[in-house]
């Protein structure tokens, strides 16, 4: 089962992929084509992904906005300690895609 998956095409023709973090409790995106591409073994079910990935404020409620920071090597997801989630120091495999993390829905056009 693939669990990097491709998220979108860029106009230049870069492609940018993504994958479910059980951390964060949603997607991280990766360049990997282009002239800021990562470096990645090319598996979509067992990654590698160089450097680490860094996210910091991935919630849209600032008082809930943390950092996430992992190594993703051969399908498996490496917390570093500066992660500030409950999986930080610890290694675990790559989930199952959950397509309404990676894809959710447009909610643009409904009414709060």
């Amino acid at each position: 089962m693939d669990r990097f998956v491709k998220s979108y095409t860029n106009p230049d023709g870069s492609e940018v992929y993504r994958f479910h973090c059980p951390g964060c409790k949603c997607s991280h995106l990766v360049p990997v084509t282009g002239p800021k591409a990562w470096f990645w073994n090319k598996s979509t079910e067992k990654p590698t992904i160089n450097p680490s990935v860094l996210v910091n404020g991935h919630s849209p409620k600032p008082d809930e906005m943390t950092r996430c920071h992992s190594f993703v090597v051969d399908g498996r997801i490496q917390f570093l300690q500066d992660s500030e989630h409950e999986l930080a120091g610890q290694t675990v495999d790559l989930p199952d895609p959950n397509p309404e993390v990676l894809f959710p829905p447009d909610k643009s056009g409904e009414k709060a």
